[in-house]
């Protein structure tokens, strides 16, 4: 893409299994239905990646193993993340790479790899949200942190979890690994039985960045992640989760849709949209569908 700096902003969760990848996907999800650009979503959870359950897409030609090969020999390719990258159907300005589905692999990942996939793939969209989840200790977390214009931790009104996760692992790797410099915000998850022990001031004194957004979990939400229907969810119930959050980084980095815009932006995506499906044919689906590659 040329033109503006194209932001990446990376979602980390304080504590795990607290909604990390539910927030990260909503703003993605939004980001692209507002923008009319091209926005990459990419789950760097090396350990316990889940996003293709959530979503119901059972292929797993679309994972970050597909890459393994290339990343390895430092020769991915454009072509070979747009082939590999999940085009949602119900979104098509999204376009998403899931996780790694290998958890013993976890480290096998380098910071060179994790360099070279999020330069691929700021040079073919217009914005890319990364979901490292709440694993800090490999380079995935650490890397995307250190290239991301914007970190948003996610975290909820527990102090366990904005008090002592955020001072156990978060404070020390600011200093550990320079990212004292990066700019940070949070985003609150508010889970359906209402506890909140803490009000927000407090909450943004102790976190020690603002909070920029909450997002409420429910009921329908669990059983939209279990039975792999969350996109449907974002549609219907969860039209206004993280659409506010959205908005604001569309105006942030210049992706609002404009009228002056629009005729561009629909010839850009069927661009994008006739490259992916020409890769598709010309590849044979000769990749190896069939095996990850292993390190």
């Amino acid at each position: 893409m040329s033109g503006n700096k194209v932001p990446v902003i990376v979602f980390a969760g304080t504590t795990p299994n607290i909604g990390t990848t539910c927030a990260a996907f909503a703003t993605a999800w939004h980001l692209a239905k507002q923008s009319a650009k091209p926005i990459a979503f990419l789950c760097l959870n090396l350990k316990s990646s889940k996003l293709h359950c959530y979503l119901g897409v059972e292929q797993r030609e679309h994972t970050l193993g597909k890459l393994a090969a290339e990343l390895r020999a430092s020769q991915l390719s454009e072509t070979a993340l747009l082939e590999t990258m999940y085009k949602v159907p119900e979104n098509s300005n999204l376009f998403v790479l899931f996780g790694n589905q290998n958890r013993e692999q976890a480290e096998f990942y380098l910071p060179g790899h994790i360099e070279l996939l999020l330069q691929r793939t700021k040079s073919l969209f217009s914005a890319v949200i990364v979901d490292v989840s709440a694993y800090w200790d490999n380079a995935a977390t650490i890397c995307a942190m250190q290239r991301g214009d914007r970190i948003v931790m996610v975290s909820t009104a527990a102090l366990s979890h904005f008090q002592e996760d955020v001072n156990g692992w978060l404070a020390p790797s600011k200093v550990m690994y320079r990212l004292e410099q990066q700019y940070f915000e949070a985003i609150l998850i508010q889970f359906p039985w209402k506890y909140y022990a803490f009000r927000q001031t407090v909450i943004n004194k102790e976190i020690g960045m603002p909070v920029a957004a909450c997002m409420e979990l429910s009921e329908s939400l669990f059983a939209s992640l279990d039975q792999g229907t969350y996109m449907s969810w974002l549609e219907e119930n969860g039209k206004k989760q993280m659409s506010s959050y959205a908005k604001v980084l569309a105006k942030k980095y210049g992706l609002l849709q404009t009228e002056s815009k629009q005729n561009n932006n629909k010839n850009k995506n069927a661009l994008y949209s006739t490259l992916f499906n020409l890769n598709r044919y010309r590849s044979g689906r000769k990749r190896k569908q069939n095996k990850e590659v292993r390190f």
